[in-house]
Parts: C-alpha cells; structure tokens; sequence
C-alpha cells in the first residue's frame, strides 16, 4: 500500500513502497496531464518488461502531491536484463571526454514524458547511483519512491 504523503513536504515517506500498476495508478491519475504521463511510463515500463527486467522505481515529483509534474523520473533495475531485447532507447553510453553514462534524454523524454536510467548507474554530479538519488530531492531532504515488480504489469 501506498503511505499518505508527508504534511511538511508533500513526499512520501522515506524509503521504497512496493506497489502494484492499478494502485498506483489510482493513486497518482487525478488529472488529464498525470494521466498523459502514466500512459507513457506504462509504455516504457512494457518495454523493460519485454528485456526481462523483473523491477523498476518511480521518484521525483511524479511520486509527490505536486498537481502537473513536468515529466516523472525512474530507474531500473539492470540484474536480469536480456540486453540483446531491450529497446535502445535504454541503452546507456558513454560522453566524452570525462567518459560519463548517459542515456538519451530528450528521446525518451519525447517518446515517454520522462526517463528512466539504469538503477546502478552513477548520477551525473551526484555521486550515488540513480537509486539512491532518486531518494533525495535537490536540498538532499530524504523522500519516498515507488517499486514495482515487472512480471505482474499487464
């Protein structure tokens, strides 16, 4: 079950809460825009689903009482992966000349209305992987995301 937002900062609770599609969809649908995101998130998350990946996450303002995030944020989680299956849209590469994974943004950002990043790759500038910075927002105050299981996404 999804917690109740916190009253001081409009997140949820720390840590990761496991839910299902339907929950969350009902939970974070209450308005046409979050409506066009879910659509693409659940289209991506197909997708993964489709290369074997078993767990994705979902943070950033999308998981926040915030009424029009601009996109949402996820990461996911790379250990089964069949990387010969999974849409190159995902596929990280390295940016010269520091040598930096990135993934394609913009086209994701286009296809989806937001991104996903491999978990265990490194944010850029931040020092910790895609998992753990998703659980901080941009004043490093600790704040809650969402995990779901792949294999039920129907």
């Amino acid at each position: 079950m999804i917690p109740a937002f916190e009253r001081g900062t409009g997140y949820l609770p720390t840590g990761i809460h496991l839910a299902g599609w339907q929950e969350f969809h009902d939970r974070f649908s209450g308005t046409s825009h979050r409506r066009v995101l879910l659509r693409g998130m659940k289209t991506a998350l197909g997708l993964l689903k489709d290369a074997r990946c078993e767990t994705a996450y979902i943070g950033g303002s999308f998981v926040t009482k915030k009424s029009r995030p601009k996109d949402f944020d996820g990461c996911w989680d790379e250990t089964t992966v069949d990387w010969t299956r999974l849409d190159p849209i995902f596929l990280p590469h390295r940016l010269p000349p520091l040598g930096l994974l990135m993934i394609d943004k913009a086209g994701q950002w286009q296809r989806f209305r937001g991104e996903f990043y491999p978990a265990g790759a490194i944010a850029a500038g931040a020092g910790c992987s895609y998992l753990d910075f998703f659980q901080r927002d941009k004043e490093d105050v600790p704040r809650g995301i969402i995990r779901f299981s792949l294999r039920d996404l129907t």
